[in-house]
């Protein structure tokens, strides 16, 4: 406060104290007072004389006061210059995170532009600087602690900037950032690294409080590691040495979030190897030098070994150049590329090669005869379906007809070598007969194709023109993606994730443990938070077991692999406690036609909720014959799906779980799936000894369950929300359209923050998921912006709500299609 009022009435007196000095220095170069003396002093003379009396009046007694005071002057300089590290080092993790980048910018220009601000703006300066070193040593005066010193002055250096540049209505964020200044100024790094010496010496010998010596002993580590990041910027042969120390210092929480085991292991081996040191010898300079030479090594050793940096990821700007040079090539044939492209033939067709009508083609669609095309050649997997790794009715259901697309949605182009044994010759050029769309969920459809302007289609919606230029623009993306490395996946993003499970479950079981009392019986509240965290932990744990299966978590190798199946049956099979064959299976069906009508196996809910007035023939085809129990199962049906709005959240949030379960082992069962039966009892194991040995009673149980299973149910809703009430398709429908606009019009995105994206755990960028189905986590969002381009190029529909929109537009849409059915009669 006394220095806020000292720099206050400075400000207010400057005018009077420049006229006392204007007085000064015309009284000294007045006339001559004797007319002995040849001329007048000048404006420069007189100031040389006026400096040295004021020297005189004041420097003596300051000079004592210092000398006088030197201990306290030193530990105020120490305790600024840590403050201000530590405010410095803040702002730049502040920076480091969009939300808080402009707070950051405005503390960094604070330290790093002190000289400019003082020049600039003095007032402003000096009442910051003020408050900053008036807290800190006041708060040293008081405690009598260096910690508590160094966290007074870095929170009042943070308020009393950002307050002052509020109220002076600067809040500006400059519009472009320079790159870094990689020079090495010795000057300042002389400066500094005194500093460092200083605050270890001080830490160390004069230290009196040990906690605050490590913290500070921390702080000068980092600054020393700064210092050689500076100086090995100085020279080509050690900048990128420096550049990747300097840059584990400036990033760290972005370091955290992308890359957490590199982080862990670098933290981990420094602090090892720091403390190790220390305890060993009890030596302060041999255990900074350990420090210091542990923190740069490891630094050194991941970026050549241990985690290399990944090949960066080419820009829009670059994909749309690559883009067009591929079309270019196209025209082209390259015999001398080995590589498989997704819009050319996976097998080259010889000179003698069958060529296979569509006609003939359709001919060969049952499960005794199955030939299906891929990229314009037809290979015949009626002998080999049986034994499909993703399953024997996916490959059924595309019999007779033209499978690329859903081919390389499953398959690395790596599989397509291996189609040579089952070709049988190649398809005609000539396309099949064009089909019509049919477009709306109800009789009257109030909307046509999406990004159109007219209504519903009619028998002009062929293949040619509504899905030939989308597809091809599709498949050259698709093909950027694999050539650009993007399906590689991020081990380190998976580990963090499978650590969150595991801490989650963790986390659920230490609420119980932590009951009090003599009977040490959990209150209803811990209870509850166990349930939900336990819920939470299943949740995340089948996205990752989502992810394994789609071939999108583990690199190399792909496919149906022991690591892959190891993985899947953790999180899935027990912890999750569902088949992981039967959802592969159904998965895949569902990728493949997604909402077909009444064939989607993860879409099929009658009598319970109608999703399309498609639906309506194969609903009566499931009725009775004979008209009398026709007409009364129709009855039940037309009940159940008169409240279906009503009854949708209730039915997927509670009994979702359950059914889920069941299916689960009725399919493991049937099929003999030993591996899904022992994870699925593992699963049951732990699950029961959960609740047997950390909750008293059966009501406490009881309680647990159903409040568990109700939460495990919002994934349920989680998965239905991104298709339910879209668009659905028959089989020629969807041929016709081509798979980007069957799929942008059947699946939709969800609208997620920076603190819910992970909730979803990828299902809030569905579209990207369905279109690439082998696309990690998370790179979805990085290729998000290119389908959307492609989608407006093409006039398509991109759907994309927040998750509350979603739910009332799915209850909307099923209390219409519940009207829709009332007026069927089912004896036609």
């Amino acid at each position: 406060m006394s220095g806020w009022v000292l720099v206050l009435c400075g400000e207010a007196l400057t005018p009077m104290l420049r006229e006392v000095e204007k007085h000064m220095r015309q009284t000294c170069t007045a006339c001559e007072r004797s007319p002995h003396r040849p001329a007048r002093l000048g404006p420069a003379r007189a100031a040389t004389l006026v400096d040295p009396i004021l020297y005189l009046l004041y420097g003596i007694s300051g000079t004592q006061l210092i000398y006088r005071d030197i201990g306290d002057i030193a530990v105020a300089g120490l305790l600024a210059g840590l403050a201000g590290s530590a405010l410095l080092a803040s702002s730049k993790l502040i920076a480091a995170w969009p939300p808080t980048r402009r707070a950051g910018q405005i503390l960094q220009d604070r330290i790093l532009g002190t000289a400019a601000n003082w020049r600039n703006h003095p007032a402003r300066s000096a009442t910051e600087a003020c408050s900053f070193l008036g807290c800190t040593i006041g708060a040293y005066a008081q405690y009598n602690d260096m910690l508590q010193a160094v966290q007074a002055g870095l929170a009042a250096g943070m308020l009393v900037c950002l307050v002052s540049e509020a109220l002076a209505g600067r809040w500006i964020v400059p519009t472009s950032v320079g790159e870094e200044d990689r020079s090495a100024r010795l000057v300042p790094l002389g400066v500094c690294a005194y500093a460092v010496i200083l605050g270890c010496h001080w830490a160390f010998a004069a230290g009196r409080h040990g906690f605050a010596s490590q913290v500070l002993f921390t702080i000068c580590c980092g600054a020393t590691a700064e210092i050689a990041a500076k100086l090995f910027l100085s020279s080509k042969r050690t900048r990128k040495w420096g550049a990747a120390i300097q840059q584990r210092l400036t990033h760290t929480v972005s370091n955290w979030e992308t890359r957490p085991l590199r982080s862990a292991v670098e933290v981990g081996w420094t602090n090892a190897a720091t403390w190790a040191t220390w305890h060993l010898s009890h030596n302060v300079h041999l255990t900074f030098v350990a420090g210091i030479a542990s923190g740069m090594g490891v630094v050194y050793l991941s970026e050549k070994l241990l985690f290399p940096p990944a090949r960066p990821q080419p820009q829009p700007q670059e994909a749309a150049a690559s883009d067009r040079a591929t079309d270019r090539a196209t025209d082209v044939a390259d015999d001398n590329d080995t590589a498989h492209r997704a819009d050319e033939p996976a097998v080259a067709p010889a000179a003698d090669t069958r060529m296979i009508s569509h006609e003939e083609l359709q001919r060969h669609s049952s499960g005794g005869d199955s030939w299906l095309a891929i990229h314009g050649m037809v290979y015949n997997v009626s002998r080999w379906h049986d034994r499909h790794p993703g399953g024997s009715d996916i490959l059924l259901a595309y019999a007779g007809r033209d499978a690329s697309d859903q081919f390389e949605l499953f398959h690395p182009p790596a599989v397509a070598r291996r189609l040579k044994p089952f070709l049988v010759g190649a398809l005609e050029a000539r396309r099949p007969p064009s089909t019509g769309v049919r477009w709306g969920l109800f009789s009257e459809p109030d909307e046509g194709p999406p990004g159109s302007s007219g209504g519903g289609g009619g028998g002009d919606g062929s293949s040619s023109r509504v899905g030939d230029g989308a597809t091809t623009d599709y498949r050259k993306l698709r093909r950027q993606l694999w050539e650009e490395g993007a399906f590689e996946p991020d081990a380190s993003f998976y580990w963090l994730k499978q650590a969150v499970v595991i801490g989650l479950w963790g986390t659920a079981v230490g609420v119980l443990l932590a009951a009090t009392g003599s009977d040490a019986k959990p209150a209803r509240g811990q209870i509850l938070l166990s349930a939900a965290l336990l819920a939470l932990a299943l949740q995340q744990g089948a996205f990752i077991g989502h992810d394994t299966l789609h071939n999108g978590v583990l690199a190399r190798p792909r496919g149906r692999t022991w690591r892959r199946a190891a993985l899947a049956q953790l999180n899935a099979g027990a912890l999750l406690g569902i088949s992981c064959g039967m959802w592969l299976e159904e998965h895949n069906l569902h990728h493949a036609y997604t909402l077909r009508p009444h064939a989607d196996p993860q879409f099929r809910y009658f009598p319970l909720w109608l999703q399309s007035v498609k639906e309506i023939p194969h609903w009566l085809a499931e009725l009775p014959s004979a008209p009398l129990p026709r007409r009364a199962a129709w009855r039940v049906v037309q009940c159940l799906t008169r409240v279906q709005h009503l009854t949708f959240l209730p039915l997927a949030m509670i009994v979702g779980r359950y059914n889920f379960l069941a299916i689960s082992w009725a399919y493991a069962l049937r099929r003999r799936q030993w591996a899904d039966l022992a994870a699925m009892a593992l699963h049951v194991g732990w699950f029961g000894a959960f609740l047997w040995a950390l909750l008293p009673g059966m009501s406490e149980r009881l309680l647990f369950v159903a409040v568990h299973y109700a939460l495990v149910g919002v994934l349920h809703v989680q998965l239905l929300l991104s298709h339910l009430c879209t668009q659905q398709f028959t089989a020629d429908e969807e041929a016709a359209l081509g798979v980007l606009r069957f799929q942008l019009a059947t699946t939709r995105n969800m609208r997620t923050c920076w603190w819910d994206a992970w909730f979803h755990g990828g299902l809030e960028m569905q579209i990207e998921h369905h279109l690439f189905p082998q696309l990690p986590r998370h790179r979805l969002r990085a290729v998000a912006p290119r389908v959307k381009a492609l989608a407006a190029r093409h006039g398509i529909a991109y759907l994309e709500t927040d998750f509350g929109e979603a739910v009332a537009l799915c209850l909307r849409q099923l209390g219409r299609l519940a009207v829709e059915l009332a007026t069927v009669n089912p004896l036609g």
